[in-house]
C-alpha cells in the first residue's frame, strides 16, 4: 500500500504481476488484490492479448477489475513511455479506486510511475525513496516468508535510483530545492492533461477537492518539517534493522543477489551518461 504524501490510506497499491506465472507470485498478488478490494488496475507489463493469454486468467479476481493495458517500455525518456503513462493516468482519472499499479516485477515501471504520483501528491524525496526501495527489499530479501538483512549500502543505491529517475523525467540535474509537486504537475501537464484532469487524479487519490487539497498541503508540509526536525535530533538504536513484511503474499523468492548494489550503481552511471 502506498501512503506517501497526501495519498489516502487504502486507495493505492503496487505489486508484481497478478497474472503472469513466471515469477511464481501471481496467485499471491491476485489474492492481495482481492483482499484490498482493488477496482482499477494499471498494467504496465502487458498488452490485453498477452495478459489474457496467461493460463487461468479468466478465473482470477484481477480479470474482473477495470484494467488499463499499457505495455510500457523501460526507456523512461522515450515517447512510448510517455504515451503509456499518459494513457494510464487518464484511466485513473476516469475510474474509481482502490487502484493497483503493476508491471512484471513491480520495481521499475511501477516504481517510476509511483514516484511521479507520490511527487504530485506532495511526498518528499525521502518518502519516495523509501517506497521505491521497499519493493526491492520485499522482492529480493524474503525467503520462506521471513525478511533477511538488507544492507544500508544497497538501500542507499536503490534510493539514488529513484532520485535519478525523477531527474530524468523532470529534465534536471538535481532534485535539491525543487518543488516536487509542481515539477510532477508540470510533467503530467506536458503529457496532455488539463488542470481539471490533474485535479481529478488528486481527488481520486486523496478524496479532497482543490480547496481542501490546498489546506491539507499546508498542514502536511508543516507536519513533515516538524517530523524531520525530531528525526534529526533522535538517535535510533539498531538503525539498520528492517521491519518484517506487512503481508504474507511475497511468495517463495531467493535471497538478494550479492551483486545488486553493483547493479544499482551501474544503472546510476548509465543514466548519468545519457
Amino acid at each position: 500500500m502506498v501512503t506517501a504524501g497526501r495519498i489516502k490510506e487504502g486507495i493505492l497499491y503496487r505489486s508484481s504481476s497478478p497474472v503472469n506465472r513466471w515469477l511464481g507470485r501471481n496467485t499471491y498478488a491476485d489474492e492481495a488484490a482481492r483482499a484490498h478490494g482493488i477496482r482499477t488496475v494499471l498494467n504496465f507489463a502487458d498488452s490485453k492479448d498477452r495478459a489474457e493469454y496467461n493460463t487461468g486468467y479468466s478465473d482470477t479476481y484481477y480479470s474482473g477489475c477495470d484494467i488499463y493495458f499499457g505495455d510500457m517500455t523501460l526507456d523512461f525518456s522515450s515517447q512510448d513511455f510517455r504515451d503509456s503513462l499518459s494513457g494510464g493516468l487518464h484511466f485513473m482519472c476516469e475510474h474509481e479506486g482502490p487502484y493497483l499499479i503493476h508491471c512484471m516485477e513491480g520495481k521499475y515501471r511501477t516504481g517510476v510511475t509511483s514516484a511521479l504520483i507520490e511527487s504530485l501528491m506532495g511526498a518528499d524525496i525521502d518518502e519516495i525513496k523509501d517506497d521505491f526501495t521497499l519493493t526491492f527489499k520485499n522482492f529480493y530479501d524474503v525467503q520462506n516468508g521471513m525478511q533477511q538483512p538488507f544492507s544500508d549500502e544497497i538501500a542507499a543505491s536503490i534510493g539514488r535510483l529513484a532520485s535519478n529517475y525523477l531527474c530524468e523525467l523532470f529534465k534536471v540535474d538535481s532534485l535539491d530545492g525543487l518543488d516536487l509537486a509542481a515539477e510532477a504537475e508540470n510533467y503530467i501537464r506536458s503529457l496532455g492533461f488539463t488542470d481539471e484532469e490533474i485535479a481529478a487524479i488528486k481527488y481520486n487519490l486523496s478524496g479532497t477537492d482543490a480547496e481542501e487539497e490546498a489546506a491539507t498541503s499546508e498542514t502536511y508540509a508543516e507536519t513533515t518539517t516538524a517530523s524531520t526536525a525530531v528525526a534529526t535530533a533522535t538517535t535510533t538504536k539498531n538503525a539498520s534493522a528492517l521491519d518484517s513484511p506487512k503481508t504474507g503474499d511475497r511468495g517463495s523468492v531467493s535471497v538478494i543477489p550479492a551483486g545488486l548494489a553493483l547493479f544499482a550503481q551501474a544503472m546510476l552511471i548509465k543514466r548519468k551518461r545519457r
